[in-house]
């Protein structure tokens, strides 16, 4: 049997079985009709024709002309001429068309079809049946006898002309009838130009004639049938060698060709004719199949190209759908050879040879990667191919692998792979390097192409590591990223010197083991990669630092030092750089290929260092040598050996900066004296290298024995921040000839140093001159501040005639002053430079972060053309200048230069209802687009070596552009729609209210190339118009013009400070500082939300009106939200314009004009609370029970929002909205406090300890054109919900309720659906104002007999703040069990505990108690009860009898005195002893009115008014006062004492709250219920 060479080592056959023949053949007669053209064309080509057809030769290309389930399909018509006219086409003359290639055409699912016959004109198509219709099936060329269980391909067309059709009559010759046949299906796959066999059979059946169907046909390969993929391989998938400049980057390739190619039996074509013998045959090129890489690669074929000749490739073997056969048989094409040219592999078939349709394929390259990073998405990352058959003949165009986004659903297959940038700067130390130990890993690297928000950085490790299936990434120490140099503006983000990043807040890891293949399941062990996900963007060459949880590998491996990698990828998972070699240990080794595996990356240690370690400077704090040109002493001690007697290769690595010196004198000590014994020295001879590693070769130590050294450093100025501040002793690191043991390691964190930083100068106005400049000094001092050490400030020479002022504000929490401190500004008595000195005279002042901001200083009087800069340090003896002595090193602090006057600057401010067009967007911690404008003096001209022009902008803190912040960076030009560009010569006749004047179209071609933003700073880069060629005019800004740009910056979470200004330079010009806008929210210690109950609702077991639960929700607003009927400041309203019937002041004219008139419009309050609450409504969707009032307004006062004033809706999906509309008079005032009480349905899931936000914004509505923006805008902290506990009580069991007395017995009872367990404690929180005890709670014992908790100490009580706000924590300890169970679920426990009443009645919302369940340190369960009410009383009460008659029976004058301690505007008098005395036609002092309640002894007064503190008298006149009768006792509160010549032992004193039926404001009763007594 003979096998075709071109299927590979791995082919087999699948499957197989008997083939037959569908029909058979017979010889013709000699006189039958034969053909002499048949043609098949597209129906609607045929139909156009006339009845002798197309009659040409010109290949045709088959093109599908309906589309079914993203097939082709195309009907045909097909006529056939006969040789002769005596031999007509017969009628039921049988026709067969053979579609070859036959492996390619199937052309319906079934044998049906349908052909209709067209006859020429004057003749009939009858088929007998009333009809045209010809008998058309569609049938497969050869059969099986499994055709029922799996067709094969219907790729013959038979057709049976009617029966009782006119045949072409002799003279008509020429004519043929035109067979009209329904859609038949094309191939997917292509062909090239080939004509399709024909047969007629007579209308017996016999007599057969071929013939070759004309016109020849084409099909050009559809997408998808030809394609290119690629193996991913490799740690990144990109390849073995994936970096640029690699060579030989082995990959496997996977190609299916869409077109059969056949190659001819001879190389040479034999012309029918040649001019002469000697001609030689033309040579026709081979069909060829050629594979075209992106530019600058290098393609060559391995060997011969078997994809996988050493079976070591997992991809030909796997199995991954179970059904038996291997997912990727390996196939490989032999029959033909491989050659390469640059980037382009082609494959030549040999003489006979074929390739088919469908046919797959594989290849294995070697590839040499271009100069350049190429990234995937990079649209010259083309990898693509190309097919050409005989002659260079091609279908269509070049053919592209997979794209990326068909890669997610062909896991493990690539469409082109991306060459990647080696990383700079990687270094990673441990903190732990003792095997099996869990160790935190401190990366460090630096990016080389700018990475978007949700990048990854991966980080790989060798085998036996494991990041596990909990992942953790954090920050590192906050000294790796603060700035150590005084670095200036700019220089901190990007540079060579620039600051250390965190990853920061947004951050996400995941993990999974980098060998495991794409094609495997996830990864379940052995996590040795780390997929962290970056939430921020990361910038170009800026350097990252993070620290990441790792398990130490429990043995070591010389592999370990080489298999560390760092890998970054684009949010797509596409890599973009990563670490070419191992990740080094050791920073100074960076960009170095250590011959030894020990000093490349960090390895692990079988043992924690055997003793406790210790690094003795004999300081603390450490003074860099560079200030005494002295090195400095360290000590180590002590330190013992593993094994007894072994060689141990000893080596300290500090941190990079720090030098060792171990050659100057007295710089090695091999003993520690005093500490290490008589014999215990280390003889060797230290070795340096590279400064920072110090090397002990083959050192002998006994075991049991401490030894230790002493050695000589050089301190640096500075930690590092690129690499861990810390010190690595390795006992054992290089095994050796001897394969020595690796004892042990530790890390020692290095101490801190007597440097200043984090220091920097901010200046508000750079403007020469200028004499109302804000400057801020940022400054971090190591070491705290004593009596006479302070800071000193000294300036340099372009800092001259700058003016600060004593004092400065201290922005930071220390202070100070002049109450503990001395401030003096001078000038240097030499040079002249301004100097300053502050430093502590009493006290002491603490290190850390420290913040001096100095107002009214003058800048220098001319412009500078470089930056000046200040020395800040801090001295001791400051007192004795110039005699200081240094305590922190000082550094040299930039600040900016002074420049020259740019005319005008500021922000543009359209009115409020067009800011949303222009994308302001004033809320807090919103992206908010803001227009800045500036006018040019002069224009600026720069040389032509500096390639931009800066525009500088500062704005207050809080503020914060990206530091990437091009996004929506916009300069307003013509490009931009006139909506857009506010101010322009168009806009500005409209728009010269608000604009600062016209605006000149942005330079074209000048416009911003980049934007580094730093906090609340940003700088813009213009090209310099002089630094580049133009083909024209040169552009440029031009004089006395004004320019804006729009730029995007984030609000801050806060309000700004008052005051706060925004300023501006351009180039060589500073503008003058102008006002900035306020943040369009509430003040947040004002805007509270309080909520009566966290518990979540249980709907089935809970009523209505049980799931709704009352709030609180106080707001003090920045900007007043308008009612429509508000007056304006200075506005009149005639009594004409008052509406008679309702009293209420009609719309003024101008609330329907536009808004930039008049601020008043339709203002509304929006309270929209998170999904899983919801508000209470009532009919029509109005607010059930709710109220809007000024907070702790006075009870008389009008300021709350009646229906009048005010509607409330309820509205929005699960009713989550309420909104106030106000609709009359009443605005809601700027910097007012107001509150909201309403009830709220709470979710039915916990949520703790997650507290959802409350949005809280304000909106004003014009009412001309419906136009709603929003004002204030504010996320109000919410409340954690948590699950209700099985019950709980709280009784006043003494019915105590007088206002700061005690109560002696409180009744606790509760149930819990879970177990009390050790470690679990009981929390109980009292209303505001209630005290349980200070320390120890006061009188706390268990109900009963019952004691749940014997051995547990007892509760501790906690009052905090002034408010008083009391917590009980009983905290369950049991015994050692940890987790054991102490009471069973469901037990009714109870006990008892004093309590003091609070002074005053709490809020209704607040006045609840509170039990939490806290389960392990979680916040289980937990209940509320509402209190008991309190009842104040009067303070400094007096009575006395006034006036000339006090005689029994006269009519008596009462004076009454008293200061109430709540609000009031009742006030009852109840008269017990003695009687007499009738108050029915008593007469009192204005306001109070003598109620119709009043009866003989009870005397009820009205219309008062009782304030709390303030103190009150009420005189009653004419009171009738009766003969003494027997003394009785009657029940009272308080007893008063005597006055006058009477005795007046017993009465009540009652003052009481009149409200409009339900008052739910804090202290205040509903009705007539009594607020305080005496």
């Amino acid at each position: 049997m003979w096998l075709n060479p071109a299927c590979g080592p791995r082919y087999s056959v699948l499957e197989y079985g008997p083939a037959f023949a569908a029909d058979s053949t017979m010889m013709p007669e000699v006189n039958i009709t034969e053909l002499e053209r048949i043609e098949l064309l597209p129906l609607d080509l045929a139909r156009s024709l006339s009845h002798e057809g197309l009659q040409s030769d010109k290949a045709m290309e088959l093109l599908g002309t309906s589309v079914q389930n993203g097939e082709d399909f195309l009907q045909f018509g097909l006529r056939a001429w006969p040789k002769v006219a005596q031999w007509p086409i017969e009628r039921s003359g049988q026709l067969s068309i053979f579609f070859h290639p036959f492996t390619l055409w199937s052309l319906t699912e079934n044998n049906y079809c349908l052909a209709i016959c067209k006859a020429p004109s004057g003749l009939s198509c009858n088929d007998g049946r009333g009809g045209e219709f010809a008998d058309c099936a569609v049938n497969p060329l050869v059969r099986t006898p499994f055709d029922n269980v799996f067709p094969m391909q219907r790729n013959v067309l038979m057709l049976s002309y009617p029966s009782q059709m006119d045949e072409i009559p002799p003279e008509r010759f020429g004519e043929a009838h035109l067979l009209e046949i329904s859609e038949l299906k094309l191939p997917q796959e292509g062909f090239f130009t080939l004509r399709f066999m024909a047969q007629y059979l007579d209308s017996r059946g016999t007599n057969p004639v071929n013939a070759l169907v004309s016109p020849p046909m084409q099909r050009v390969p559809q997408p998808g049938t030809t394609t290119g993929r690629i193996v991913m391989d490799g740690q990144t998938g990109n390849g073995p060698r994936p970096f640029i400049f690699e060579r030989e980057n082995l990959l496997i390739v996977r190609l299916r060709i869409g077109v059969t190619l056949r190659s001819a039996q001879s190389d040479r074509q034999e012309e029918n004719e040649t001019e002469s013998l000697e001609e030689v045959p033309k040579v026709v090129p081979h069909p060829v199949v050629q594979i075209f890489l992106p530019p600058d690669y290098f393609c060559s074929v391995v060997g011969n190209g078997t994809a996988d000749p050493d079976n070591s490739s997992d991809i030909f073997v796997r199995d991954l759908n179970n059904d038996g056969y291997v997912d990727n048989p390996m196939g490989t094409v032999l029959s033909g050879t491989w050659s390469h040219d640059g980037p382009i592999c082609t494959f030549t078939l040999e003489t006979s040879a074929s390739v088919f349709a469908q046919q797959i394929f594989y290849v294995r390259l070697s590839v040499n990667n271009p100069r350049q990073a190429l990234l995937r998405t990079d649209p010259t990352n083309l990898w693509r191919i190309r097919v050409a058959g005989m002659n260079s003949t091609t279908l269509g165009d070049l053919v592209n692998f997979i794209s990326l986004d068909q890669e997610p659903n062909l896991p493990g297959w690539a469409g082109n792979l991306a060459v990647l940038t080696p990383l700079e700067g990687e270094s990673l130390q441990p903190s732990n390097l003792s095997a099996g130990a869990t160790n935190y890993l401190s990366v460090f690297f630096q990016v080389i192409h700018a990475m978007p928000e949700y990048s990854y950085i991966l980080l790989d490790s060798p085998d036996g590591f494991d990041f596990t299936d909990n992942c953790s990434v954090s920050p590192l120490d906050d000294l790796y990223y603060q700035d150590w140099e005084g670095l200036p503006w700019g220089e901190t983000v990007s540079g060579t010197r620039a600051l250390t990043s965190s990853l920061g807040s947004d951050v996400n890891c995941t993990t999974d083991n980098w060998k495991r293949s794409v094609l495997s399941p996830p990864a379940t062990r052995d996590f040795t990669r780390a997929i962290v996900r970056v939430g921020r963007a990361m910038l170009s060459n800026k350097y990252y630092g993070f620290q990441i949880r790792i398990q130490n590998a429990l043995e070591w491996q010389a592999a370990h030092h080489d298999d560390w990698r760092l890998w970054v990828q684009s949010p797509e998972g596409y890599t973009v750089d990563g670490s070419k070699y191992t990740i080094q240990f050791n920073a100074r080794r960076i960009d170095t290929l250590p011959q030894n595996y020990w000093d490349r990356s960090w390895g692990i240690y079988q043992d924690p260092i055997m003793l406790p370690l210790t690094m003795d400077f004999g300081q603390d704090l450490l003074l860099p040598s560079s200030v005494f040109d002295m090195s400095t002493v360290v000590t180590f001690f002590p330190l013992t050996p593993s094994a007894d007697g072994a060689l141990i290769n000893m080596r300290v690595v500090a941190p990079n900066g720090y030098v060792w010196v171990p050659h100057e004198a007295g710089g090695w000590l091999g003993e520690v004296p005093g500490l290490t014994c008589e014999f215990c020295q280390l003889i060797v001879t230290p070795e340096v290298r590279l400064d920072n590693e110090l090397i002990l070769p083959v050192v002998v130590m006994r075991l049991g024995e401490e030894y230790g050294f002493q050695v000589r450093v050089r301190v640096p100025e500075r930690p590092p921040t690129r690499s861990s501040n810390a010190f690595f002793l390795e006992m054992g690191f290089d095994p050796g000839i001897w394969n020595l043991d690796r004892m042990q390691a530790v890390n020692l964190p290095a101490p801190g140093l007597r440097v200043v930083s984090q220091a920097k100068i901010d200046s508000l106005c750079n403007l020469a001159g200028f004499a109302e400049n804000i400057m801020e000094f940022h400054v971090h001092i190591a070491s705290p501040l004593e009596p006479n050490a302070g800071f000193f400030f000294a300036g340099s020479e372009n800092t001259r005639d700058t003016l600060l002022r004593c004092w400065p504000e201290t922005l930071t929490p220390a202070q100070l002053n002049g109450d503990n401190g001395f401030c003096e500004v001078g000038e240097n008595v030499v040079t002249g430079l301004p100097e300053l000195k502050m430093y502590v005279v009493r006290g002491s002042f603490p290190s850390g972060l420290h913040i001096f901001r100095f107002r009214d200083v003058r800048n220098p009087l001319q412009p500078t053309a470089e930056m000046g800069s200040f020395s800040f340090g801090t001295y001791t003896d400051l007192h004795m200048y110039p005699k200081q002595k240094v305590l922190d090193l000082s550094k040299e602090i930039p600040v900016p230069r002074v420049l020259l006057l740019l005319p005008l600057t500021g922000l543009i401010q359209a009115p409020d209802y067009e800011r949303p067009t222009y994308g302001r967007d004033d809320a807090p911690m919103r992206m908010n687009l803001i227009t800045f404008y500036f006018q040019v003096a002069d224009h600026p001209e720069v040389p032509d070596s500096v390639p931009y022009l800066y525009i500088s902008l500062r704005g207050p803190a809080g503020f914060y552009f990206e530091e990437d912040c091009m996004e929506n960076l916009q300069a307003l030009n013509d490009s931009l729609d006139a909506s857009q560009f506010p101010c322009s010569a168009s806009n500005y006749p409209l728009q010269a209210s608000w604009c600062p004047g016209v605006i000149t179209t942005w330079p074209q071609n000048l416009e911003p190339e980049a934007c580094l933003g730093i906090g609340h700073t940003a700088r813009l880069s213009v090209p310099n118009p002089l630094a580049r060629k133009w083909p024209g005019v040169v552009p440029n800004f031009l004089d006395n013009s004004m320019y804006a740009f729009k730029i995007q910056v984030q609000n801050p979470e806060l309000q700004i400070e008052y005051g706060s200004q925004w300023a501006m330079d351009f180039v060589d010009f500073a503008g003058r500082p102008f006002d900035a806008f306020l943040v369009a929210t509430f003040q947040q210690e004002e805007t509270k939300l309080f909520l009566s109950s966290p518990l979540i609702t249980r709907p089935w077991l809970q009523t209505t009106e049980q799931q709704y639960m009352t709030f609180r929700l106080d707001f003090r607003p920045y900007t007043t939200v308008p009612a429509p009927r508000m007056p304006r400041p200075g506005d009149a309203v005639p009594a004409a314009r008052r509406m008679q019937i309702s009293g209420l002041t009609p719309l003024a004219p101008d609330a329907e004009a536009a808004a930039a008139i008049s601020p008043r419009g339709e203002g509304s309050l929006v309270v929209t609370v998170p999904p899983g609450f919801g508000f209470r409504a009532g009919d029509f969707d109005v607010c059930f029970q709710s109220s809007l009032e000024r907070k702790e307004r006075l009870l008389w006062d009008d300021e709350f929002f009646p229906s009048t004033e005010a509607t409330c809706t309820v509205t929005g999906t699960g009713l989550r909205v309420l909104t106030y509309t106000l609709i009359n008079q009443k605005p809601l005032l700027s910097m007012v406090t107001y509150s909201i009480s309403s009830t709220v349905k709470n979710p039915d899931v916990a949520s703790w300890p997650v507290a959802q936000d409350w949005l809280l914004e304000t909106f004003k509505k014009f009412i001309a054109t419906e136009q709603t923006i929003r004002l204030d805008s504010y996320a109000v902290p919410g409340t954690p919900m948590i699950t209700p506990t099985r019950s709980f009580a709280v009784a006043n069991l003494a019915s105590e309720f007088t206002a700061g007395l005690e109560v002696p017995e409180m009744n606790v009872s509760f149930r819990l659906a879970e177990p009390l367990r050790n470690g679990d404690s009981i929390r109980l929180k009292a209303p505001p104002g209630f005290s349980l005890g200070h320390g120890e709670c006061m009188n706390f014992r268990w109900s009963g007999t019952y004691r749940p908790l014997v051995y547990s100490p007892p509760p501790l009580c906690n009052c905090s703040n002034a408010s008083t706000l009391c917590t009980m924590v009983l905290q369950v300890t049991e015994s050692a069990n940890f987790r054991a169970e102490v009471v069973p679920a469901d037990v009714a426990l109870s006990f008892l505990i004093t309590v003091t009443n609070p002074t005053h009645q709490p809020a209704l919302v607040e006045n609840n108690w509170r039990m939490e369940f806290w389960m392990n340190q979680r916040l289980f369960s937990g209940s509320t009860v509402v209190s008991w009410p309190i009842y104040g009383l009067f303070q400094n009460l007096s009575v006395a009898l006034v006036g000339t008659e006090q005689r029994a029976g006269a009519m008596s004058d009462l004076l009454f005195e008293f200061i109430p301690s709540v609000f009031g505007t009742a006030l009852e008098i109840h008269l017990h002893e003695p009687l007499g005395f009738d108050f029915q036609v008593a007469r009192v002092n204005a306001p109070w009115v003598r109620s119709d309640l009043t009866s003989s002894n009870r005397l009820l007064l009205i219309g008062g008014r009782l304030i709390p503190n303030e103190k009150t008298q009420v005189t009653l006149s004419l009171v009738p006062r009766h003969e003494l009768s027997a003394l009785g006792r009657a029940e009272h509160r308080s007893a008063m004492g005597a006055f006058g010549p009477g005795r007046w032992p017993h009465a009540d004193l009652a003052a009481r709250l009149c409200g409009r039926g339900t008052d739910t404001r804090d202290g205040k009763d509903g009705g007539f219920g009594a607020a305080e007594r005496r």
